[in-house]
């Protein structure tokens, strides 16, 4: 994301400070919304990694401990739970930042393309799951 602190149109950027305040984004990340958005998920699936409350969605662990079974103690299953979604999670994170590595112009895009499909196939999996 853009800074408004340092600037040759600091004004300008304070014009856009109040957008993303107002809005959450400002005229200046219509530019390049994919910048934008890596710019800001990123972030946001690390952070979410590191201060969430802890669990897994329930939904999710029998995705991530698979081998639950009967004698396995609920809190064992909860703890293995815990660390595969955290570890999902900053997988997206790095899967995500992978491709604003990845140059537009000499990169190779079917690659870019194909990491990009995956990260949104997996974000949408995870979509509603994605609150603490």
């Amino acid at each position: 994301m853009r800074s408004a602190f340092y600037s040759k149109h600091p004004l300008k950027n304070l014009k856009y400070c109040i957008q993303r305040i107002k809005r959450g984004y400002c005229d200046a990340d219509l530019w390049e919304i994919d910048s934008w958005f890596l710019g800001v998920i990123v972030p946001m699936l690390r952070q979410f990694a590191e201060t969430r409350t802890g669990g897994c969605p329930v939904g999710l662990t029998n995705h991530f401990v698979p081998d639950i079974n009967e004698n396995m103690d609920s809190d064992k299953i909860y703890e293995i739970g815990e660390q595969k979604w955290n570890e999902a999670l900053k997988k997206l994170a790095d899967d995500f930042e992978a491709i604003e590595r990845i140059d537009r112009v000499l990169g190779d895009m079917k690659e870019r393309t194909a990491l990009k499909d995956k990260c949104f196939e997996t974000f949408s999996e995870w979509f509603f799951d994605l609150w603490d």
